[in-house]
């Protein structure tokens, strides 16, 4: 047992109370006493389970902090209590049920947000304000979100990625980018000789508007013109090189988070905030949402990871004990509710191998014009 006002080492002392008896304790460096706090869903938070249920459905569904404190006569501090808890707990369940899980084709891409404001206007530099983009890989078959990551597009952002993506797929697999040009030497870093990889980069066209300044040029989508597909290293099959699943996963996330939705106010104000949101929806979009293309299952009902739909309340009580253990968030680096002293820092899972550059592998390219003709697909060895 801790102390939670100095986090010390407590001792026995006693117990209060008639019929059933509650186990006292007393603090050994501030001689405070305090008994023993059972298990509850929110840790140290007061609000009801059942209220604090009805938050984060909201929350869930695409909804902002203003708005479900006006629905629900909540304080806006309270939602973001709330939200900080199930957050966390989220990222807690994500990493310790994911753990080398058969996933044979698997897409990864990143997202735009932005935090407190547009690069542009971020004069001093912080690293966690501006632009920041939102690494997804999702699974073809069963369009689990595996894992997530938020930070710069850069290459030390993508490395951390892919070592974390590492620990959470077992091999050999297939994985699927776009040609953006840093996923290739990442990849190839992490996963060269355990698993096969294939690049799709897209060619777009805009039908009418030549200046993309314009109104017509900026709203209006624009076609695909031309699709190519290139195998980087590993045997790959053609029909598998794809991202069209991750972009309808963005879609999804940005449909059901109120702080993706573009050209609204509702954007974070800061990052650890934005961590906490990404977090409670994927794992909401995981283990609660049904997916209308799996036979009324969940996506981690699809890969075996459940066998039945959760709730809200289970999710918030199915990741463990939160207000009496040491315990830290993985993904957000950082202990939660409530702090402990001397918590232990996330495991470097950065392989200290060199860096490969040259690689003496035939590329292989597919073209596909906008008439959709069929065209040779090597096979799958």
């Amino acid at each position: 047992m801790i102390c939670p006002h100095c986090k010390n080492g407590c001792k026995k002392h006693g117990f209060f109370g008639r019929g059933k008896r509650c186990q006292r304790y007393r603090c050994n460096s501030c001689r405070k006493t305090f008994s023993d706090i059972s298990h509850r869903p929110l840790g140290r938070l007061k609000t009801p389970l059942k209220k604090a249920t009805r938050i984060i459905n909201l929350l869930v569904e695409g909804m902002g902090v203003r708005a479900t404190a006006r629905i629900t006569k909540t304080h806006p501090n309270t939602i973001q209590a709330v939200l900080e808890v199930a957050g966390s707990k989220s990222a807690f369940l994500l990493d310790k049920k994911v753990r080398e899980v058969n996933f044979p084709f698997v897409q990864v891409d990143e997202m735009f947000c932005f935090v407190g404001c547009k690069e542009k206007n971020n004069l001093t530099e912080d690293p966690e304000r501006g632009r920041q983009s939102i690494f997804l890989g999702v699974d073809a078959d069963s369009k689990f979100i595996i894992n997530w990551m938020i930070g710069k597009r850069t290459s030390c952002t993508i490395e951390k990625y892919m070592q974390d993506l590492k620990l959470r797929v077992a091999r050999p697999f297939q994985l699927s980018t776009d040609g953006y040009e840093l996923f290739e030497d990442e990849v190839k870093w992490a996963f060269y000789g355990e698993a096969s990889y294939g690049q799709v980069s897209k060619k777009f066209i805009h039908p009418r508007a030549k200046d993309s300044n314009t109104a017509e040029g900026r709203y209006e989508p624009s076609r695909v013109k031309t699709i190519y597909k290139r195998q980087v290293f590993g045997p790959v099959r053609f029909d598998k090189i794809s991202t069209s699943y991750i972009d309808r996963t963005h879609l999804n996330l940005r449909l059901f988070n109120r702080r993706l939705t573009r050209l609204t106010l509702g954007f974070s104000k800061k990052l650890e905030r934005l961590k906490n949101s990404v977090a409670l929806s994927i794992a909401h979009y995981n283990f609660c949402r049904i997916h209308h293309s799996l036979q009324g299952e969940t996506p981690a009902m699809a890969a075996r990871l459940t066998d039945h739909i959760w709730s809200i309340a289970e999710l918030l009580t199915e990741s463990g004990l939160i207000g009496s253990e040491k315990w830290i968030c993985p993904l957000l680096e950082r202990t939660v509710s409530p702090p402990m002293k001397n918590s232990l820092k996330r495991h470097n899972t950065a392989m200290n191998v060199p860096h490969c550059k040259k690689f003496q592998e035939p590329e292989f390219v597919a073209t596909i014009e906008h008439d959709n003709s069929e065209h040779p697909q090597p096979q799958f060895a």
